[in-house]
């Protein structure tokens, strides 16, 4: 009955783990069939890794390495295939529906250079970038584009009166920030023109 529960906690683990992305399935899939004693000999539709452990053929060359020890990504000269047809600058392998979208999948942001459009909906193309962000990151008082793109020429924010402070860049704070010996504002507005308490 234990093996049972910690078989199910281990798969329950796997599932939420593998949800993130497509790829963290089959790398799940993976690092399962490539336990194998060392010294066993592969059978014919597997690579033998360096290391012993045996993987699935195809798994060679993938740019993703499978053997513990990599020996499956040595001196290949191979190209992206199947479901992975876009060869990130670093060699990685990504479905082309991840190219500029807004994600560096890559890890070296080459599969978000020379976008020239969004392809996900809500997604927005900065001004003199090829980066994309969504549209609800624009004037939301955060710089996400190159420059302050998202940032810029946006309507000045009314702070709730009643329940928070206007700084005097226009930033909006809760009320009970103010006067708290704290900088809460960029420019320190909430603290200026504050009654001083002596320090005891």
């Amino acid at each position: 009955m234990l093996k049972f529960i910690v078989a199910l906690v281990v798969a329950l683990a796997v599932t939420e783990a593998v949800k993130l992305h497509p790829s963290k399935i089959k790398f799940a899939r993976k690092q399962a069939l490539t336990k194998r004693q060392a010294g066993t000999t592969c059978a014919e539709n597997q690579f033998m890794c360096e290391s012993g452990e045996c993987i699935l053929a195809e798994w060679a060359c993938d740019t993703q390495a499978d053997c513990s020890d990599g020996s499956d990504e040595k001196d290949c000269q191979c190209m992206c295939r199947g479901e992975h047809k876009f060869q990130c600058s670093n060699g990685k392998c990504v479905p082309t529906s991840f190219i500029c979208d807004a994600f560096d999948d890559c890890g070296d942001g080459s599969d978000e250079v020379d976008c020239q459009s969004c392809p996900r909906e809500g997604y927005v193309l900065c001004a003199g970038s090829t980066k994309c962000v969504h549209e609800t990151w624009f004037c939301d008082g955060w710089a996400h584009c190159p420059g302050g793109y998202d940032e810029a020429n946006c309507e000045p924010k009314r702070c709730n009166e009643t329940t928070e402070f206007t700084c005097d860049n226009g930033e909006c704070i809760p009320l009970i920030f103010r006067c708290d010996h704290g900088h809460d504002c960029d420019d320190a507005s909430d603290e200026a023109l504050c009654r001083t308490y002596p320090v005891t």
